[in-house]
């Protein structure tokens, strides 16, 4: 009797996105809706970069930042509102437009947080875990095509990858969608490498913004370094729906950071108190 050999592993496919040159505002919105994700290559100055390493490192030297266990790393939500400095950061004139133009709308800032690997924590190896941020279990289960689901996202993420997305620092990887394509995830077990992922390869100083529906993950570097990713909720001005990961901007961090920065302060729905429909 012969016996079949058993199936090949999934397959990471080499990253299609590393992209020498800025996209205009018009393809990285058509990337959002075909591809789900676009790359803002090397968009934060190299001193921005060193600025915002900076207060990462003091942050956790601080003791404030949570030390989860496993390669997740230091986790710091909100992160806005425990140190303002921050703030400017989430006010880029051209991530501002990109997601304006996508949703045809103003832009409003609801959600900041950080996550930093250090060597420990990418030893540790392996996967962050698939997931994705739709809005509710109902709002994963609304069908392609359904009115309700609109014509175009209404919510997007972005990562500012300080020391970038590449196999020493550690890669974003991801499921490319279309807007209208299922919203399924291709496999339960959300630990393995699931058939059709792409690294997400940007040098330091990327932003990566993608939709709520993406799935994506995040694989350990091989390098020493420390690997800082800073990122956002943003929404349509005109969507009112609260989402779970919202957070309130209050507190004396964000006062200051509202004078410092006119641009943040504009992203602020109601003054950045909680949504209310």
């Amino acid at each position: 009797m012969s016996v079949s050999a058993p199936a090949a592993p999934p397959t990471t496919k080499p990253a299609r996105v590393d992209q020498p040159t800025m996209p205009s505002v018009a393809e990285a919105v058509d990337a959002l809706m075909t591809r789900g994700f676009a790359v803002l290559p090397a968009l934060m100055p190299e001193e921005d970069r060193r600025v915002a390493s900076a207060l990462h490192d003091e942050f956790i030297a601080s003791g404030k930042a949570t030390d989860s266990d496993g390669c997740f790393g230091y986790g710091i939500h909100p992160l806005c509102p425990q140190d303002g400095r921050f703030a400017r950061f989430f006010a880029h004139p051209v991530i501002t437009a990109v997601c304006a133009a996508m949703f045809s709308d103003e832009v409003s800032l609801l959600h900041t947080g950080s996550r930093v690997v250090d060597s420990r924590h990418a030893r540790r190896g392996g996967r962050i875990g698939w997931h994705n941020h739709a809005f509710t279990p109902q709002g994963r289960a609304i069908l392609p095509g359904d009115p309700s689901r609109g014509t175009k996202p209404e919510r997007l993420l972005y990562g500012w990858y300080i020391d970038g997305s590449t196999p020493e620092s550690g890669s974003l990887v991801a499921i490319p969608r279309r807007f209208d394509d299922p919203l399924a995830p291709p496999l339960a077990d959300r630990t393995v490498a699931w058939p059709g992922e792409e690294r997400i390869l940007a040098p330091p100083g990327s932003a990566i913004i993608f939709t709520i529906d993406v799935w994506h993950d995040a694989i350990s570097g091989s390098g020493d370094q420390r690997r800082r990713l800073m990122g956002a909720h943003v929404q349509a001005r005109r969507n009112r729906n609260p989402h779970p990961e919202d957070h309130v901007f209050a507190g004396a961090e964000i006062e200051a950071a509202k004078r410092a920065c006119p641009a943040f302060a504009a992203l602020l729905p109601d003054g950045g108190q909680p949504l209310t429909r």
